[in-house]
């Protein structure tokens, strides 16, 4: 339910979607749960992606603090941090 409340919200208030897919991405490494790191990693593409289009907010850590505090925290996630890996090789293609 909230995927798809940050999916409609990704284009006119990019920020309230970011803070949906940050809360579903700290739930599942949060939680280890691995049957979901497939969608943890899409969660992440998408912040990327939102990243450069929301304007700097007191309220909320910039993207690559974020993604920083990640690997911090998740960063022993192998199965994770592969999954993020090859959605970004694909990207770049």
């Amino acid at each position: 339910m909230l995927a798809n409340a940050a999916g409609e919200l990704e284009h006119d208030h990019p920020l309230a979607a970011m803070v949906l897919y940050r809360a579903l991405l700290n739930d599942i490494l949060g939680r280890g749960k691995s049957q979901a790191y497939h969608h943890g990693a899409g969660y992440l593409a998408k912040l990327d992606g939102l990243a450069s289009s929301v304007a700097t907010d007191p309220r909320l850590e910039n993207h690559v603090t974020y993604v920083l505090g990640l690997r911090k925290a998740h960063g022993r996630k192998s199965g994770f941090w592969r999954l993020v890996e090859g959605d970004a090789l694909r990207a770049s293609r």
